[in-house]
C-alpha cells in the first residue's frame, strides 16, 4: 500500500509541475507572437526573398490569434497557480524535514544527489526522506483523482 501511496503522490506533484511549465510555455508563446508581430524578434531574411501581398484578413486574423493565445495563457496561469498553492499547502502540513525535501525535489527540481549534498546526508537517506514525505503527503489529503482504492493497491 505504501508504494501505491508514494506513486500517487509523486504523480500528483509531477502533474502540478507539468501544469506550471505549460502555463509558462503559453505565456512565452504569447510574448513571442506579439514580439514577432511587432518586428522585435529580429531580422527576417526570408522576407526579402519572398514578396507576397498581405491579405485584407491578415490583421483581424492576427488579432484573433493573439487574443486566443492571451486567453489561453491567462487561464493556464490561473489553474497552475491554484494547483501550486494547493500542493504547497499540502506539503507545508508535513514535518519540516519532509516538506523541505519535497520542495527541493519537486518545486526546485533538484536531484536526489543535490538534495543529499545540500543537507549533508547520504543519497539513500535523502531518497528515503522523499519517499516518507510522499507517503505522508498522500495521507495529508491528495485531490480525489489521485486517491487510490484499496482493491487496486493490493
Amino acid at each position: 500500500m505504501r508504494i501505491a501511496k508514494t506513486d500517487a503522490a509523486r504523480s500528483y506533484l509531477n502533474d502540478v509541475v507539468r501544469l506550471h511549465k505549460r502555463a509558462e510555455q503559453a505565456q512565452t508563446e504569447y510574448r513571442l507572437a506579439v514580439e514577432h508581430a511587432g518586428g522585435v524578434s529580429g531580422i527576417d531574411y526570408a522576407r526579402d526573398k519572398v514578396r507576397t501581398s498581405v491579405s485584407p484578413d491578415a490583421i483581424p486574423n492576427a488579432i484573433i490569434k493573439y487574443d486566443d493565445l492571451l486567453d489561453t495563457a491567462i487561464q493556464l496561469t490561473a489553474i497552475a497557480e491554484e494547483a501550486v498553492d494547493t500542493a504547497l499547502t499540502l506539503i507545508s502540513s508535513l514535518s519540516f524535514e519532509e516538506a523541505s525535501v519535497l520542495r527541493m525535489r519537486y518545486i526546485l527540481g533538484l536531484t536526489v544527489k543535490e538534495i543529499a549534498t545540500g543537507l549533508y546526508m547520504s543519497e539513500r537517506t535523502a531518497a528515503r526522506r522523499i519517499n516518507d514525505g510522499l507517503a505522508n503527503l498522500y495521507d495529508a489529503g491528495l485531490p480525489a483523482e489521485y486517491r487510490i482504492n484499496r482493491e487496486r493497491a493490493a
